[in-house]
């Protein structure tokens, strides 16, 4: 009996070699890598992930207070400046190419007169008046020095809303609707942009005729 109890003991030592001391969780085991010969816990990442690149770290200066803000800044502007300055930035580039896409548009369906017989965008700049430009780089100019310094309720309230949608408040919904076509539109005149340099034809032609191709 002695012997048996002795080989029992003997079996079981190498075993319990591979129990640790005290219990382990059950609710959360974290992963383990060998460090100089022995076992020890791996750093976990705890950090904040961005929304909109979730592999990712969020930038640490976009919070979410703005509209708009998923947590995108790829190559990290926000880290070391006014995220108001940028947020005006971006809707002031957006304003410009909503408009400059409507005016794509335009002036492929209509010419305004003989100064602008081209349906293409990039030649109708080329064609128009010198006098033209002048005007409207003046205007650009005076629309620049009179915003400049203008304290408005929230980043890119300029004063400008003839319709008085404002009135009663700056409603978030409408705000992040403009955000959002802004930031298409100045993808969208980018493309434009490029098939205009590559083809005389005119955008709404070229894509009329890439949809044909798949007919």
């Amino acid at each position: 009996m002695k012997f048996a109890s002795i080989a029992l003991l003997a079996t079981l030592a190498p075993a319990l070699a591979f129990v640790p001391s005290t219990p382990m969780s059950s609710s959360k085991t974290l992963p383990l890598t060998i460090r100089q010969g022995s076992l020890d816990p791996a750093p976990v990442d705890e950090g904040p992930r961005s929304q909109a690149l979730p592999f990712a770290d969020k930038p640490v200066n976009l919070n979410g207070e703005l509209v708009g803000d998923v947590g995108f800044d790829p190559f990290r502007f926000t880290d070391a400046g006014d995220i108001e300055k940028f947020r005006r930035a971006e809707l002031k580039h957006g304003r410009v190419c909503m408009l400059a896409t409507t005016g794509v548009i335009v002036q492929e369906l209509y010419q305004l007169n003989d100064n602008f017989p081209s349906k293409n965008f990039l030649e109708a700049v080329k064609t128009a008046p010198a006098l033209g430009i002048f005007q409207i780089v003046v205007m650009i100019a005076a629309i620049e020095l009179r915003t400049e310094k203008y304290e408005g309720r929230v980043p890119g309230d300029i004063g400008f809303d003839p319709l008085r949608l404002s009135v009663n408040g700056i409603r978030d919904d409408w705000a992040l609707a403009e955000l959002k076509h802004g930031r298409l539109a100045m993808i969208g005149f980018t493309g434009m942009l490029v098939q205009a340099l590559l083809s005389d034809k005119p955008i709404l032609e070229q894509t009329y005729s890439w949809a044909n191709s798949f007919a």
